[in-house]
């Protein structure tokens, strides 16, 4: 799990590079390599298909797991045995339209930025 304060190095670089790198260097890559005003807002519900896939992932993943297995839940806010299925999908509902203002305001920065490489329009 990601709180989780024990782990190899390598699960922690893992971690470090899933969350941190990956996020950073897909918004350069979008800030520096995309032609701006390209994003609409009828492609926004879409973006929440992996999000819902994982969550779904998770679930049917801790479901499958023996009892006591350590990490059942890959995240605590969805861990079924703590908060039940209606804590885990009220945590999963409250992500989701966190997840979706984000992509809202990602369309509003798409139309406003300035292109920053030459060779863009």
């Amino acid at each position: 799990a990601l709180g989780d304060s024990a782990g190899t190095g390598w699960q922690t670089a893992a971690t470090h590079i899933l969350h941190t790198a990956v996020p950073v260097a897909a918004a350069l890559n979008w800030l520096l390599f995309t032609t701006p005003g390209q994003l609409r807002q009828s492609q926004a519900p879409g973006w929440l298909l992996y999000p819902l896939a994982y969550l779904a992932f998770s679930l049917a993943r801790g479901e499958l797991l023996p009892p006591g297995t350590q990490a059942h839940y890959l995240y605590p806010f969805l861990d079924v045995d703590q908060h039940g299925y209606k804590g885990v999908l009220g945590n999963a509902l409250l992500i989701g339209l966190a997840l979706y203002a984000v992509a809202a305001l990602l369309v509003a920065l798409d139309h406003i930025r300035p292109t920053l490489l030459r060779g863009h329009r």
